[in-house]
């Protein structure tokens, strides 16, 4: 008796949550744009406005890109350490080099710099998405 007492059922809490229009198609939108490929999930973008436009992000990645090649070329084992970060992605697929510039309504320049831990002599490459644009 003890035990029932504190399941959330007798509590009066339902165990299978509600969903809002939101939820409902979020689930909507995974079922409709998740694929397996290679063995890896491929699953499109949930935009809340499948209209939406982005604000041109280039210029701002462009001056911290400049920023960052100025310290590269100042300090050639941080630069070195930084290839093998970005090398390390690549060969992985988890980033790809893009080929074709052509730019549409939802791209975005992602700003990106490296963090040294000198504790462990590691460089670690930090994605800047609270950037401001």
């Amino acid at each position: 008796m003890v035990k029932k007492s504190f399941t959330i059922e007798f509590m009066g809490i339902s165990g299978t949550p509600r969903q809002n229009a939101d939820d409902l198609r979020a689930l909507e939108h995974l079922e409709q744009t998740a694929k397996l490929i290679d063995g890896q999930w491929h699953v499109g973008l949930p935009w809340k406005d499948s209209l939406c436009k982005m604000p041109d992000s280039e210029r701002t990645a462009r001056i911290r890109l400049r920023n960052l090649e100025r310290k590269m070329s100042c300090n050639t084992q941080y630069a070195q350490r930084y290839r093998d970060r970005i090398k390390h992605l690549l060969d992985n697929n988890f980033a790809k080099e893009i080929f074709d510039k052509t730019k549409v309504n939802k791209t975005w320049y992602l700003p990106h710099f490296g963090v040294d831990n000198p504790n462990k002599n590691k460089l670690r490459l930090v994605f800047d998405t609270a950037a401001k644009t």
